[in-house]
């Protein structure tokens, strides 16, 4: 145990590591923990794709969960919303992700914009005031914080029109339900928005809503692995 002796007898490590091996195999042992988190951060290669930029227009399926989060998970990302409200007006949903075990919600109602953040069950309503007629582009905004935190901004046509300072950010199972488009088809992120309006398809003209996935927060997995990989090389 003190001496290093595996030089000097080659043949023996073999036949030990294959002993190893073989009662890891037979008693369960794999996959081995890796308390970097580095093993469990690194996906295929083929899933960066689910993380970029996607627009969905009003008609799509609601967006399948895993895909739905990625674009959102751990990270900063803006949710641009086009739109046109029309001289009799408009109501209804214009992006849903989640339900109510927590999400978010862009909604019209009585010519007012609305948005709801689902905190893991605990409601937080977003004023942002009158949309009048014609046409209008809606932002939210997610930007991550410390300790898994997320600042949650509402804007209508380039002017912050609501904020939320700090919320904890949707992760592990959450959002369950993935993004709808122009309705809140499955699970509702707000009951009481539910219970007045069912679904509550928009009736006015939505163009589109387009997900831009920004920056990881630096405690994700995948912003872990890089920087563990970049301290590795060091050493190389």
């Amino acid at each position: 145990e003190i001496n290093d002796v595996a030089a000097e007898r080659p043949e023996l490590v073999k036949e030990l590591a294959a002993a190893w091996e073989q009662a890891a195999w037979a008693n369960t042992v794999f996959p081995l923990a890796d308390s970097s988190g580095v093993l469990d951060a690194r996906r295929r290669p083929d899933e960066e794709r689910l993380s970029r930029p996607v627009t969905l227009y009003p008609g799509t399926p609601t967006l399948e969960r895993y895909r739905s989060s990625k674009l959102v998970g751990l990270r900063d990302v803006d949710i641009d919303i086009s739109l046109e409200i029309p001289a009799s007006g408009a109501t209804g949903v214009l992006v849903a992700h989640g339900d109510q075990g927590g999400g978010y919600l862009v909604y019209v109602d009585d010519d007012r914009l609305w948005a709801v953040y689902n905190e893991y069950g605990r409601l937080h309503d977003i004023d942002g005031g009158p949309l009048t007629p014609g046409a209008h582009t809606v932002r939210l905004r997610l930007t991550a914080l410390p300790k898994f935190r997320w600042a949650v901004e509402l804007s209508a046509d380039g002017r912050q029109v609501g904020m939320l300072d700090e919320v904890a950010m949707l992760v592990g199972m959450a959002p369950f339900t993935g993004i709808d488009v122009g309705i809140d088809r499955r699970g509702p992120v707000s009951w009481p928005v539910h219970e007045r309006h069912g679904a509550f398809p928009f009736t006015g003209i939505l163009h589109h809503v387009r997900y831009s996935p920004g920056q990881l927060a630096d405690y994700a997995p995948e912003a872990v692995l890089r920087a563990t990989e970049r301290a590795t090389r060091i050493y190389e």
